[in-house]
């Protein structure tokens, strides 16, 4: 991985890496269309994790192939309490279109249960949520902005060494200050850019049956 990657298609007509690595911007062009892999091996996701050192909200829409997933997860650091909730939908394979960058592309999902927006807008990026019936009917809701200057963003490109047309394309970019409230269980929790801040972890890619996970930011 001690290679920074130039600019140009992520994948080639196979539908393998055309060059792996790392950079510090959206350098290669992800393609949904050009993969070669069966659809349940395909997974697509946004996730956003807002943080105070009070507080946190994380928010993810997924298309896992077989899998299609909404979520929601409310972190109290005080209480040093979690609570998650979601919706599946059935192999959307696809369906639900999750934008080919990071850049551009908004994200609207609607479901009975839950309805997510993730949105781009001249300066940063829009987060909404609407969970009536999160938490046993507690609900959460609420907007987010998050603020996003020019700066650099952590993004590789890697192989699965046993799979030639497997491969995992991550974005993070870090430190977006965040301002706005999430209502959750009857309290309005108020975001300050001062001391609230948010990621995003944008994945794409082809992954192997069975292989192990890491995380960090």
């Amino acid at each position: 991985m001690q290679h920074r990657m130039s600019v140009g298609e992520l994948l080639d007509a196979n539908g393998a890496l055309v060059e792996r690595g790392w950079a510090t911007e959206e350098v290669r062009r992800y393609d949904r269309a050009v993969l070669k892999s069966p659809d349940p091996r395909i997974k697509e996701w946004d996730y956003y994790c807002v943080l105070t050192d009070e507080f946190g909200i994380a928010l993810t829409v997924a298309d896992n192939g077989h899998m299609g997933f909404l979520g929601a997860s409310w972190m109290d650091f005080r209480e040093r309490t979690f609570v998650n909730g979601g919706v599946g939908t059935p192999a959307p394979h696809g369906a639900m279109a999750l934008p080919s960058s990071a850049d551009v592309g908004d994200i609207v999902q609607v479901h009975p249960k839950m309805q997510i927006a993730f949105r781009h807008e001249a300066g940063g990026r829009r987060l909404t949520i609407d969970a009536p019936g999160f938490d046993k009917g507690r609900g959460l809701s609420g907007e987010l902005w998050l603020a996003q200057p020019p700066m650099d963003r952590m993004v590789i490109a890697t192989p699965f060494a046993e799979v030639p047309e497997a491969f995992y394309y991550n974005q993070k970019i870090n430190c977006l200050a965040a301002s706005g409230h999430i209502d959750y269980a009857g309290r309005r929790y108020e975001f300050t850019p001062e001391r609230a801040f948010g990621v995003l972890d944008w994945g794409r890619g082809v992954w192997t049956f069975d292989n192990t996970w890491y995380w960090g930011s």
